[in-house]
């Protein structure tokens, strides 16, 4: 990965945590303005982690965010947010059953023996009226219409689907987006009492079947060519001219204003050559699911 901070997944990871907190003491006797000091210590314990030279100061907390070049996503445009967010949210939150919090999932895919589909969900509940839903926060810098259609077709959302049917069966509902906008601010507002740039949104996701079992397709084939490709790398060697297995993807070189790896594919047309070392400007860092992050078990309870 690069060895750079990616500041919209830092404070992505930072609102996750905060988000927990407040999800498993919403229901809880703890007034509101204690419950925002603790999610807020809890966002700043991760902010710290990615950003270790300002624990010694609070200033980015309270005053100058908006001289911040990373404005409006910083711990005072948080602490607004949170506030809002625990004001007009908790009700809800605390109104329904919460069965799992940054919860791991494993679930078979049919095809293949030693193959399963893993990933975390932020939330899973259980509304009496409803049945069993997924909760994914989600933060944006837009609340229109092209945000929202983002989520529709969408392969993990779709891989949620499949494992909360087969996990939940006829139990199962479907998916909420909690959105969170961040802005730096306009002239509109979400709603009268929230300032500018602040606003939240729900987004319900339910599929018909069809489209779970196009997922299941879609992935299957998917992980049929990662097998391919690797049968493919075990004859090339080092000495080749360029890697003759996973070919490149040139059209989402521009996504997400640009591919983090995009110099990789630009200078190594062989990477085999530099086998085992770790190019310059990235470091080696593993995803494991199965981890539940440790600032969560820290704020279970108050």
């Amino acid at each position: 990965a690069p060895d750079e901070t990616n500041h919209n997944l830092a404070f992505g990871s930072c609102w996750h945590t905060a988000m927990d907190v407040i999800w498993l003491n919403a229901d809880k006797s703890v007034n509101d303005s204690d419950l925002l000091v603790i999610a807020m210590v809890a966002f700043m314990e991760t902010w710290y982690e990615y950003y270790p030279s300002e624990k010694d100061t609070t200033e980015s907390m309270f005053a100058g965010d908006k001289d911040d070049e990373r404005f409006p996503k910083t711990p005072g445009r948080a602490k607004d947010m949170l506030h809002h967010y625990i004001r007009t949210k908790r009700a809800y939150v605390s109104k329904y059953k919460l069965l799992g919090v940054e919860t791991p999932f494993i679930v078979p895919l049919p095809e293949f023996t030693h193959t399963f589909y893993v990933g975390r969900k932020d939330k899973t509940f259980r509304r009496e009226e409803d049945g069993v839903i997924d909760i994914d926060h989600k933060t944006t810098k837009t609340d229109g219409e092209i945000w929202s259609n983002t989520f529709f077709p969408n392969s993990q959302m779709d891989g949620y689907l499949y494992s909360g049917y087969l996990n939940y069966g006829d139990e199962y509902w479907g998916i909420e987006i909690d959105g969170a906008l961040c802005q730096k601010g306009s002239a509109k507002t979400i709603r009268e009492d929230f300032p500018p740039g602040i606003g939240f949104k729900t987004i319900p996701i339910r599929r018909a079947l069809g489209f779970v079992e196009s997922w299941l397709w879609d992935t299957t084939f998917l992980i049929k060519q990662i097998e391919a490709h690797n049968e493919m790398l075990k004859v090339c060697k080092p000495e080749d001219e360029f890697l003759r297995a996973f070919e490149k993807h040139t059209t989402g070189c521009g996504y997400y204003s640009g591919c983090e790896y995009r110099q990789l594919c630009a200078y190594y047309e062989n990477p085999l050559r530099f086998e085992g070392q770790v190019p310059r400007g990235y470091k080696i860092e593993k995803w494991v699911p199965f981890d539940i992050l440790d600032v969560t078990k820290k704020h279970i309870d108050v």
